[in-house]
């Protein structure tokens, strides 16, 4: 029981960290087009 409740929280966590990757992305591609706009 314990070991599915530990699979949840990589499971959050990992979706947590694609989810702040994208948005340091997005972020990063934004300021890079900055100057086109």
């Amino acid at each position: 029981k314990r070991a599915a409740g530990l699979n949840e929280a990589v499971i959050l966590l990992e979706n947590e960290v694609s989810s702040l990757a994208l948005g340091a992305g997005m972020a990063h591609f934004t300021d890079a087009a900055q100057p086109w706009l």
